[in-house]
């Protein structure tokens, strides 16, 4: 998707103008605005495809583009603008972070001007696009282009751009690389300086101390507590850093496997109590285990069965609250018969809780020499339990909230939504030779049965003829609630006669098994009509003639040109 120009951008007609390529929403945004602050317009493309796409209705001054991008990448978005002809003079300013030398040759392989790293520092982003727009018209003096075979680690790269181009893109490599040293530089000065007035102050205090041996104990007692601080510091900060990681984790993951795997997969990346991949996450719901996610790969046990689990420690975990730890799971009697045996190795059993309630538990299988102190480490497992439980909440409330965007509330079924994204990639499967029906019905007088039992009765109607016309649909047929009382199925790969016992059969079901009867309207796909919508007002119109011929009945449309449809 791209964005034309903002609504801001009115007031800078006539300025030089940015396509931003990025599929961050976010960072787009900000670029977008800093841009803007700085006189320049601007358009969003979210990846290359929908970039050459814009540029094919307004070319622009500048592409600033990211790298890695869905469908079509930043290289592959320089290489297609340098090979349009009306395109191929555009500066294309690529942003990277310029960690592999690969990446500079690739840039140089598929034309692009220059290197911005990320973070880039708005003043030099600036300042760099000024430069460019200043010297956007000039060309190499004798017009010629670089024409190279590059070999680096075993790969070639085809070098066919303008030798200004790769000069201006090897400067800015250097530009880059330059800073970044100059950064290094002035960190080493600010660590040397701190570490100078350290090294002085130790020495004065040691000299003023040298006389008097009482002075001396007291100032290794000084240092033994300044290293005691800086070890409780350093593991302070180490908690932090996990308890981060896992957090960002929480943050991007949509569904409960992808979270509960990449906690696992952060847990071990930071080494927490030497864990590395043999752990757990179960989930919990209404008191039972129903899910453990695990990261076991190559020699490690299969996950014990959710049963088992439930009466080892993990179960008591969850039922008390309480964290638990365990030294030694060969001799633990507390283990014994629960499937949680496995080799020398001791355990760490977190319960995962919000608001009291238990939705889950972790459970790091480490080295028994790296088993923790319960008064060392149980504030940062219970923050990582909270961290984790309210990531597992997430993705459950994540979950309801999508189902019930695409279903109706009172039946169960697809909603009008959900019948839509359904009905578009069957029409266009039908549009390529498979067979599409649609059968349309409602229930008859179900104004009559309100009005006569209430709509508290109504409701349970609708329920039934919904749950009962599903039970005689196939697995890869669709029934949706339409619309008050009516329901639309959608039946991909049957025909028209096909559909037409599926109604009958559906019709009989629902006379037999609830209180009200139904009308039916079937109509098959066929060439000549202009959309989808022309399909469903062709069962609409069998539903009208099911209804005017007497009810709790199945009509077919029927072409004006065809005979006997069902024939």
């Amino acid at each position: 998707m791209t964005t034309g120009a903002d609504p801001m951008d009115t007031e800078l007609a006539g300025a030089p103008m940015i396509l931003i390529v990025e599929d961050s929403p976010t960072q787009a945004e900000q670029l977008q605005f800093l841009l803007f602050k700085h006189g320049f317009q601007t358009e969003v493309a979210r990846n290359g495809r929908l970039a050459v796409e814009a540029m094919g209705v307004r070319k622009p001054d500048i592409v600033i583009s990211d790298i890695v991008m869905p469908e079509m990448d930043g290289y592959e978005l320089c290489a297609a603008i340098r090979g349009d002809d009306r395109l191929s003079d555009t500066r294309i300013v690529l942003l990277t972070s310029l960690s592999e030398t690969e990446e500079v040759l690739r840039a140089l392989e598929c034309g692009a001007d220059y290197f911005i790293t990320k973070p880039y520092d708005e003043q030099f982003l600036v300042e760099r696009i000024d430069a460019i727009l200043a010297h956007r018209n000039e060309q190499d003096v004798d017009g010629s282009h670089g024409d190279d075979e590059i070999v680096y680690n075993r790969k070639s790269y085809a070098i066919r751009t303008e030798r200004r181009r790769i000069l201006e893109l090897l400067l800015a490599t250097y530009e880059s690389t330059i800073r970044k040293n100059s950064e290094l530089r002035r960190a080493h000065d600010e660590l040397r300086s701190m570490n100078d007035k350290l090294e002085r102050a130790v020495t004065e205090r040691t000299k003023a101390l040298e006389s008097e041996t009482y002075q001396r104990q007291r100032t290794e007692a000084v240092l033994q507590n300044l290293r005691r601080t800086e070890e409780a510091l350093a593991e302070r900060h180490r908690a932090l850093s996990v308890l981060y990681k896992v957090t960002t984790v929480i943050g991007i993951a949509r569904d409960l496997r992808e979270m509960c795997i990449g906690v696992l997969g952060a847990i071990s990346e930071m080494k927490l109590f030497g864990f590395e991949s043999h752990g757990r996450i179960f989930h919990v719901e209404d008191g039972r285990f129903t899910d453990c996610f695990s990261l076991d790969t190559g020699d490690h046990p299969a996950p014990p069965s959710i049963a088992a689990c439930e009466e080892c420690l993990c179960g008591q975990a969850a039922r008390t609250g309480e964290i638990i730890l365990s030294r030694d799971a060969e001799n633990d009697p507390r283990l014994k018969g629960s499937g949680c045996e496995g080799g020398p190795h001791g355990y760490v059993i977190v319960p995962l809780k919000t608001q009291s309630r238990p939705v889950g538990v972790l459970c790091l299988c480490v080295d028994p020499a790296n088993v923790p102190d319960m008064a060392d480490s149980e504030d940062l497992l219970r923050s990582l339990g909270s961290q984790i439980a309210v990531g597992i909440e997430n993705a459950r409330i994540y979950e309801q909230t999508r189902h019930s965007s695409l279903h109706d509330p009172l039946t169960g079924l697809p909603n009008r939504r959900n019948m839509e994204i359904f009905f578009d990639k069957a029409y266009a499967q039908a549009a390529r030779g498979a067979s599409l029906s649609v059968l349309l019905f409602d229930i008859d007088r179900f104004k009559s049965y309100n009005d006569t039992y209430g709509h508290a009765a109504g409701d349970k109607v609708l329920i039934s003829v919904g749950k009962t016309a599903a039970e005689q649909l196939r697995d890869t047929d669709l029934i949706a609630r339409f619309g008050g009382e009516e329901f639309l199925i959608i039946c991909l790969g049957l025909g028209l006669t096909e559909s037409y016992k599926v109604a009958e059969r559906i019709r009989g079901a629902i006379e037999k098994q609830t209180e009200v009867t139904v009308s039916i309207g079937v109509a098959a796909y066929n060439h000549g009509l202009a959309d989808k919508e022309k399909l469903v007002e062709c069962a609409d119109s069998a539903l009208y003639l099911a209804k005017n011929n007497g009810r709790n009945r199945v009509e077919v449309h029927v072409r004006k040109e065809s005979g006997n449809p069902l024939s």
